[in-house]
């Protein structure tokens, strides 16, 4: 008896095949060459072990935004997971058929404010340029002759900070330029983003 539902995606690198099928939503991400084995064991009903299973009873809501080319679903206390679909119209195929078969609390659709948009990359931003700093000072301190040793057992972000000092104060600087224009990226990129949320909340 084949699964409920089968959705078939032959993009490199997405996940190739996702099934829902008991309450149960699957995913895997498989070799070309494999596909064809594949589709015909699910023909004939059988989900082999390969495939990653998520219940629907763990899942506390999926997203879908037209943009994202993941489904995002998120369960237990903060885990996410993603299910990737270059494809526009499978990915949102996947999303509604959920929406409309599975049983949930409720259906959101929401615009995210600027500040949420840019979080992750406007920390990431604020780390390097905090780590930049520490870096810097250190190169400063060197070259005014102090010394600088690592203590305890495990040094951490000391070392690090240390072979980054001992680089000298131009290649800390180009280094730290070319980060903080990836995250600048980041930040404007996400900015533009202004795409729905759509959202199935479970619990």
């Amino acid at each position: 008896m084949e699964p409920e539902k089968t959705w078939y995606n032959n993009t490199n690198r997405d996940h190739n095949f996702v099934v829902y099928n008991d309450h149960k939503i699957y995913r895997l991400k498989a070799k070309p060459e494999n596909h064809h084995h594949i589709n015909r064991e699910l023909s004939v009903g059988s989900i082999n072990q390969n495939f990653i299973a998520l219940p629907i009873s763990y899942i506390k809501r999926i997203e879908y935004r037209a943009d994202d080319i993941n489904l995002r679903i998120f369960y237990g206390k903060n885990s996410e997971d993603e299910i990737r679909i270059s494809q526009p119209k499978l990915r949102e195929d996947i999303f509604l058929y959920l929406k409309s078969k599975t049983k949930h609390a409720k259906f959101e659709v929401d615009t995210p404010g600027l500040l949420k948009r840019i979080r992750k990359p406007l920390i990431a931003l604020c780390v390097v340029l905090g780590i930049f700093l520490y870096v810097m000072s250190v190169v400063n301190g060197m070259n005014e002759g102090y010394e600088y040793e690592l203590s305890g057992g495990r040094p951490g972000i000391g070392a690090i900070v240390l072979v980054m000092a001992s680089l000298g104060a131009e290649a800390n600087i180009l280094i730290f330029s070319l980060l903080s224009l990836i995250a600048g990226i980041g930040i404007f990129v996400k900015g533009k983003d202004n795409s729905e949320i759509h959202r199935i909340v479970y619990r």
